[in-house]
Order: structure tokens, then C-alpha cells, then sequence
């Protein structure tokens, strides 16, 4: 994705009847979770693919932002406005490229480091980082050692 994708449509209906809408994942795939709390991780599953989303925003009836990315397309930001209007609702959606700039250097402690943040923050995001060792932009120093893989400790 290199450009802006920008849409809208008229409901004719509330921007609370709206919102119900956005926030139920069935709409974006298969399935999936799509918590409505600033900070909080989900995923929508379609087909085989799987997107891993973190919520930024959330204005109950009327705004909803997040960061989306799977480890076959490159992460974007979506921002869906509900307007009230005359005839009903204007849900506003668009979705922007996130551009990728730093090239990460880790040595051996501070993958042991990670390895600890990673466990503590659940699967979602251990995925993700365990994603981010395998890419070639993340290079590490010739002397540190290999990081074991990272595991969450059971429940």
C-alpha cells in the first residue's frame, strides 16, 4: 500500500446503531477480536490470512483508530469517523501506509531484553517481535550470540 485508501457512505441509521457495526470484527474477515480500549491487541483472521491490530483511539459512537499489519503486508493505520447527518450516519474510513524508517542493531543483551518484554506482553505481540528477529532490516552485531525463541509461560 503506497496511498491514502479513502471511503465514505451514508447509513440510514444512529451513530450509535452505526457503531455497533464498526466495532463487530465480522465486517473486516472471517473473525476475529476487535477490542474498543486504547491500547488493547486484536486480530481479524480472513482466509488464511491474519491481521494483528492495536487499538490508539476510541471515541464510543463516533471514532475508532487502529494499526493493523500481517506478516504478508505491510502495516497501515485505519481511522473510521461517525458523523451524525440528517438522513442518519457518514462512516468516513481511511488507511494509511505506516512507513518503516529505522534499521534496528541488537546485540545479546538487548535481545535478552526484548525476550523478556516479548513474554510479558502475550502471544500477539511475541509473534510480532519474533517477526521483527527474522527480518533482514534488523541486523545483528557479529558477535552476539543466537536468542532462544520466546515463550509465554502458561496461565
Amino acid at each position: 500500500m503506497t496511498d491514502t485508501v479513502y471511503r465514505e457512505l451514508d447509513l440510514p441509521c444512529s451513530p450509535s446503531e452505526a457503531w455497533e457495526h464498526v466495532i463487530d470484527p465480522s465486517w473486516l474477515g472471517d473473525d476475529g477480536d476487535l477490542p474498543t480500549t486504547p491500547g488493547s491487541d486484536g486480530w481479524i483472521s480472513d482466509g488464511g490470512d491474519v491481521r494483528y491490530l492495536i487499538v490508539e483511539e476510541v471515541d464510543e459512537d463516533s471514532r475508532l483508530a487502529y494499526r493493523w499489519a500481517s506478516f504478508t503486508d505491510e502495516p497501515s493505520r485505519v481511522e473510521i469517523e461517525l458523523t451524525p447527518i440528517a438522513e442518519g450516519t457518514r462512516v468516513t474510513i481511511s488507511e494509511s501506509p505506516i512507513e518503516v524508517r529505522a534499521q534496528a542493531s541488537l546485540a545479546f543483551d538487548d535481545r535478552r531484553y526484548l525476550h523478556g518484554f516479548c513474554g510479558t506482553f502475550g502471544s500477539t505481540r511475541r509473534r510480532l517481535f519474533e517477526k521483527l528477529l527474522e527480518h533482514p532490516r534488523v541486523a545483528l552485531r557479529p558477535d552476539s550470540p543466537k536468542m532462544p525463541p520466546c515463550h509465554v509461560k502458561p496461565s
